[in-house]
C-alpha cells in the first residue's frame, strides 16, 4: 500500500499557506510549495542560460560552465514571468508589479518599470519592440520595451484569471488561457 504521510504547513516564504504535502511532492520539490514556479532555458548566443524563479530571487546558471551567475534582485515579491527575445534580452515580472528588461547573457538591468497591476504572464513580440504581459485579474496589456515610462495599452480581458499566454509562431495571433480552461486566439496588435 502506499501511504501518505500529511502535514499541514505554516505558512510559506511569501505569506501563502503551504498545502499538505504527501512524500510524493517531497520527491518532486516544487509541487510541494503550493504555487508555480518558473524553469527557463534561454540560448543567448554563445551561451546557454537556465532560469529558475524561486520566490523572489532569480537564479541563472550557464550550462556550459555550470555555475551561477550573479544578478541583482530588483523583485520584491514572486517572480511569475519570464519572456525572451533571440537571446538579446529578456523581461521578468512579478506579484511586486515590476517589469525589469535584462540584457543577455551578461543578466545585467536595461530598464525597470513599475505597472498598475501584479504580472502573472508576459510575451515579447517577434519584433522585440514591446512586452505584452498578464495581470492577476484576467486583463492583458501591452507597453514598448525601449520606453519604461511609457502608458501600457490595455488588449483584451478575461473573466477570470490569466494562467499562461503565448504569441503564434507567425507573431499576429495572441493566445491566452484561463483558470476555467478557456482559452482565447485574439488578433496581435489588436
Amino acid at each position: 500500500k502506499n501511504k501518505k504521510k500529511e502535514t499541514e504547513g505554516e505558512g510559506g516564504e511569501d505569506g501563502e499557506s503551504k498545502q499538505p504535502e504527501t512524500w510524493i511532492d517531497n520527491i518532486a520539490g516544487a509541487s510541494a510549495l503550493g504555487r508555480r514556479r518558473l524553469v527557463r532555458v534561454i540560448d543567448s548566443g554563445d551561451k546557454r542560460l537556465l532560469l529558475y524563479a524561486a520566490a523572489k530571487r532569480l537564479l541563472v546558471a550557464d550550462f556550459a560552465s555550470a555555475t551561477l551567475i550573479e544578478c541583482e534582485q530588483p523583485h520584491t515579491e514572486r517572480v511569475s514571468a519570464i519572456a525572451s527575445h533571440d537571446g538579446k534580452f529578456m523581461v521578468s515580472g512579478g506579484q511586486d508589479k515590476k517589469l525589469v528588461v535584462w540584457e543577455l547573457p551578461s543578466m545585467k538591468i536595461k530598464s525597470q518599470t513599475t505597472t498598475d497591476k501584479k504580472i502573472v504572464a508576459a510575451v515579447i513580440d517577434h519584433s522585440g519592440t514591446n512586452v505584452v504581459f498578464a495581470e492577476k485579474a484576467g486583463e492583458v496589456f501591452s507597453k514598448p520595451i525601449a520606453d519604461p515610462e511609457a502608458k501600457s495599452t490595455h488588449l483584451l480581458g478575461h473573466i477570470s484569471s490569466l494562467t499562461d499566454m503565448a504569441l503564434s509562431s507567425s507573431g499576429n495571433r495572441l493566445l491566452t488561457a484561463d483558470r476555467d480552461e478557456k482559452i482565447r486566439i485574439s488578433y496581435y496588435p489588436a
